[in-house]
């Protein structure tokens, strides 16, 4: 091999070298953009650098048409306000009036004593013939004017046993810390109802979801019944007012003293259905309220044009001067997290208690959970609220 080959032979293999020191760099340099990226994301979901987004004004100039801050200026005007906006709810979304809703015969399927409570879990049919299961946790001793909580658990497969602390297959993906059990433990007498969609009535979704979603199938029926003309969310609704209805008959309970809480999506759930329940002494909502309005959905959110009339925010202002609990985890995503750093929604219904002077009413709550990214409930304001609610 003579020099002028064994020149071009190295000048070769440069070249080569270089060009994979490139690649591979470029490789390496995008691969770290990607992943900042994705940290920046990560970022904007935990409530850093968030940036609202803006619907032009063609599309929001008759939006909030119902809203608390066009529509009371002074304590006179909230009642008027307030049934105006409860009938507009029932009206768009077909939700029933409590008398016409029919209660029907209740099955206890088992019975299981606690140290502190006995558990009995029932099964009852619905208004379009669904099957509802619900569980009761009564105490040993029921006190005289003993509080009654009525749970509606948040989503997930795990449901209900998630919130009563029931051992199961899904047990490792429980989030909402047994708190059906926890209160039952402190005397008071606990209803947990099974949401449609989750828990024992779930759907088998096929192949559409990976097994290890337990949240997925709910989300697949949601969107299948809404291409069949169905709303879950409305029926989620429907079937709690059912039992809550059916389990007044129960002599161990106080009616005066009745109080509602909805964890995640069954927040929702709670609150719409609150409306319809003036006997509730109060409602606690746990990682579920946010401004529609003001920080978007994403998603199968439960939109159904509820902004052409009012935002969440003013539905919860309507439970005013009556106790209220919310609940917002600071290790929350996008827009839970957001709102516990802002207080957006709470400020907001901070104005409906005002009115009254009784902002006491309303206790707003910041905490440090981190199961579940803080997207559940914080046992001891809740049963602080409790204690001094009842």
């Amino acid at each position: 091999m003579n020099d002028v080959t064994i020149d071009i032979f190295l000048i070769t293999i440069i070249v080569i070298s270089v060009s994979i020191n490139i690649i591979v760099f470029t490789l390496y340099f995008r691969k770290r953009g990607l992943r900042e990226s994705y940290e920046r994301v990560a970022k904007i979901n935990k409530t850093e650098g968030y940036k609202k987004f803006v619907i032009p004004t063609l599309y929001k100039k008759d939006s909030l048409q119902l809203s608390f801050d066009k529509h009371v200026k002074q304590k006179q005007d909230f009642d008027k306000w307030k049934q105006t906006v409860i009938s507009k709810f029932q009206e768009i979304h077909e939700i029933p009036t409590l008398s016409s809703i029919r209660t029907f015969p209740t099955e206890k399927i088992f019975t299981k004593k606690h140290e502190n409570y006995v558990l009995t879990k029932y099964s009852t049919k619905a208004q379009d013939g669904d099957i509802i299961f619900f569980y009761e946790l009564l105490p040993h001793k029921i006190k005289e004017n003993n509080p009654t909580l009525f749970i509606v658990p948040g989503s997930g497969n795990q449901g209900a046993r998630d919130v009563i602390d029931m051992p199961s297959e899904l047990s490792k993906y429980y989030y909402q810390q047994g708190i059906g059990h926890k209160i039952a433990n402190e005397g008071y007498i606990v209803y947990v109802i099974e949401n449609r969609g989750w828990g024992e009535r779930t759907i088998d979704a096929g192949t559409l979801c990976k097994e290890s979603d337990v949240f997925d199938s709910g989300e697949i029926l949601e969107r299948q019944l809404k291409n069949l003309g169905y709303d879950l969310i409305n029926l989620q609704i429907i079937d709690t007012l059912q039992i809550f209805k059916s389990i007044q008959s129960n002599s161990n309970i106080n009616l005066d003293n009745m109080f509602m809480l909805g964890i995640t999506h069954g927040g929702k759930i709670a609150l719409r259905s609150s409306l319809f329940l003036p006997e509730l002494k109060g409602v606690m909502i746990a990682s579920s309220l946010f401004s529609t309005e003001h920080f978007g959905t994403k998603g199968n959110g439960y939109t159904h044009g509820i902004l052409k009339y009012f935002d969440n925010p003013d539905l919860a202002a309507t439970i005013s001067p009556k106790p209220l609990y919310l609940s917002w985890g600071l290790n929350e995503n996008f827009p839970h997290g957001l709102e516990a750093k802002t207080s957006h929604s709470a400020n907001l219904i901070k104005k409906a208690y005002s009115l009254f002077g009784l902002e006491k009413n309303l206790v707003t709550i910041v905490h440090n959970q981190t199961i579940n990214s803080g997207h559940t409930v914080d046992e001891s304001s809740i049963l602080d609220f409790l204690a001094k609610a009842s």
